[in-house]
């Protein structure tokens, strides 16, 4: 049995009415971040604006491939307070998270969902165990600009459809890190386990 994080979300701010604008990437600038697909991706969706938030080793690499592709419809802001992050994340239309690798239970993720965004991310590591595909979110194969590029078309163009996942993300998010209900998942385990040993 597994049993989800517990994590507080009382630090977030009040979620905004509205489907938001714009594509949202929160996170380190590596390869293993997918942030690489998400470039591929944004050449396909080029009226689609998509703001990417932090730093890292491939920072460089990216603004050098914005300019030279003439990706005026993306914008580096580089690192962000979590104020700031959490301004962009209720603004956005949805977040998305590319991963390449195994990420196990991404924060920004839960709480772009808390916050009534849907996501688009990945469909590997921990991300389908947040993210319900088609009910709070999107998942898509990793490493696939094309299916990327026409999650984020369908979100764009649906503002009707992203409110309706990001409120389904509300409840979802909330309920899978609820402190209560966590300790409720960690005693029945407890209870099952003894259960067997008697």
């Amino acid at each position: 049995m597994h049993i989800p994080n517990m994590i507080d979300l009382g630090h977030l701010p009040a979620r905004q009415p509205g489907a938001g604008e714009g594509m949202l990437y929160v996170g380190q600038l590596e390869e293993q971040k997918g942030i690489l697909t998400l470039l591929d991706a944004a050449a396909y969706v080029p009226r689609i604006p998509i703001t990417i938030v932090g730093d890292g080793p491939l920072y460089d690499t990216i603004r050098d491939r914005i300019a030279k592709e003439g990706m005026t419809h993306v914008t580096m802001t580089g690192r962000l307070s979590l104020d700031e992050v959490y301004a962009h994340m209720q603004r956005a239309r949805a977040m998305i998270v590319p991963s390449a690798g195994y990420d196990t239970f991404p924060t920004v993720a839960l709480e772009a969902g808390a916050l009534g965004r849907p996501v688009i991310a990945s469909r590997i590591g921990g991300l389908p165990e947040i993210i319900v595909d088609e009910q709070t979110g999107i998942l898509v194969t990793p490493q696939q600009p094309h299916a990327l590029a026409e999650a984020m078309r369908s979100l764009a163009q649906h503002s009707d459809r992203a409110e309706q996942l990001g409120s389904a993300a509300v409840h979802h998010i909330r309920a899978l890190v609820d402190p209560a209900r966590h300790i409720q998942r960690l005693l029945a385990v407890y209870q099952e386990r003894m259960r067997r040993s008697q």
